[in-house]
């Protein structure tokens, strides 16, 4: 494997240093139909309800756990985290939200130098909580102990526009052991990529990890370390391409699916994003999203089956945010697909897709040759995911508001001391 889980080793000592204290995460064929906007109908289309475009695996999320100086019967005006000296309550404005949404994972993101002398060097003493000190999933991906910046993501078991939507975050604790669980905190998607991790150009020695401990890392192959969305991002130079592991798992063919990513590019020509081929040929079954396909607009083609884009130009050199939902047998065995650009649906199709070819790689920032994405990816890419699940719009708008400005989605309220 040329040396990759070697060199995974020595890169953290690199990650370390960018990013401060960073932890693990425990075709197109002839004669298609032109694609549509979602405010044209055809004659065959049948709207879906929305909740059916929802289907969530909570088999993890549901056993609570609480700290282990709490006392489970505090209401949510006591201090439950006994061994706590400090805490701050987070909250999301409910007019953030067209509805309401389940095991919903938010990124905590903000700065306060005055926390540096009451949190532990590495952070193990950051609880995240439900207001009775229950707690929640929490991946910890930074704590800057000389600047005292945090980037978590957090589980919340139901936000929604009418709802509370109010969690604490508790520190100061120096007999604390860590109590972050990425796993457990990713447990509704297959594979989410922070690409935090340092990459040098033109190197193949990084792996990205995939969050959800699902196995899924990214191999390097020439990408470089960029400013993200989130902290860093990947930047790809037209010539490179990360290589999915475990890319059975990655299913884009008649099942309930969705994937996202946040993209910045200024170019107009046609390059992909997420190709699932044979390597870099495109043939009959592959499934295929990427850009610049009839002008500098988001799509997804899968081969010889449909292809379906929008209207909106992306190649402005600014981040957007892109999705692509699948829902399957929508109607009889028609797969609906809807594609969305920062948060809005601008595109809805139906197709009878066909089941993936089993050996089909996945790799993303690739091409697949004489395709509608056949060149690799120019730009950057930030905050890959792919989940087993048809989101619905809701979700998309409310995963694009609290990755574009986590700071505004989630408010952090002043400190607390314990009494």
């Amino acid at each position: 494997m040329r040396g990759r889980w070697s060199a995974f080793a020595s890169c953290a000592a690199s990650i370390a240093l960018l990013f401060g204290c960073r932890l693990d995460a425990t075709g197109a064929g002839p004669d298609l139909p032109l694609p549509i906007d979602a405010s044209e109908t055809t004659d065959t289309f049948v709207e879906p309800p929305v909740d059916t475009a929802i289907a969530i695996d909570d088999t993890t999320v549901d056993d609570v756990t609480t700290l282990d100086t709490t006392s489970p019967d505090a209401s949510p005006t006591d201090w439950p985290a006994k061994g706590w000296s400090y805490r701050r309550r987070l909250e999301i404005d409910g007019a953030m939200l067209d509805g309401e949404l389940t095991h919903f994972v938010v990124p905590v993101v903000f700065t306060d130098a005055d926390m540096i002398s009451k949190v532990a060097i590495d952070g193990r003493d950051l609880r995240f909580t439900r207001l009775d000190g229950s707690l929640l999933p929490f991946e910890l991906v930074r704590w800057d102990p000389a600047g005292g910046n945090i980037v978590a993501w957090v589980q919340l078991p139901v936000i929604g526009p009418a709802l509370p939507n109010a969690f604490h975050l508790y520190y100061g604790n120096a007999a604390a052991t860590s109590a972050a669980d990425a796993k457990k905190t990713w447990s509704s998607e297959v594979a989410v990529w922070h690409f935090d991790e340092a990459a040098i150009n033109g190197d193949t020695t990084a792996t990205f990890a995939d969050a959800t401990g699902g196995g899924h890392h990214g191999w390097q192959n020439g990408s470089e370390s960029a400013p993200g969305v989130i902290l860093g991002g990947q930047r790809f130079d037209g010539k490179d391409a990360v290589e999915v592991q475990r890319a059975h798992d990655i299913v884009l063919g008649d099942v309930d699916c969705t994937f996202a990513a946040w993209i910045r590019t200024t170019e107009a020509k046609q390059q992909g994003i997420l190709i699932r081929a044979k390597g870099e040929t495109h043939e009959v079954g592959d499934k295929l999203i990427g850009t610049g396909k009839e002008g500098p607009h988001f799509g997804v083609d899968h081969g010889w089956v449909g292809f379906l884009r929008t209207a909106v130009a992306i190649n402005d050199g600014k981040w957007h945010h892109v999705a692509w939902v699948q829902q399957k047998d929508a109607k009889d065995k028609l797969e609906t697909w809807r594609l969305y650009v920062d948060g809005v649906e601008l595109a809805i199709r139906q197709y009878e897709t066909k089941p993936d070819v089993t050996t089909h790689t996945v790799r993303i920032g690739a091409r697949a040759a004489s395709s509608y994405f056949d060149n690799p990816w120019t730009g950057d890419l930030d905050e890959l995911r792919y989940a087993k699940v048809a989101r619905s719009g809701p979700w998309i708008a409310a995963l694009e508001r609290s990755q574009r400005a986590p700071e505004s989605f989630v408010k952090v309220g002043p400190e607390e001391t314990a009494k």
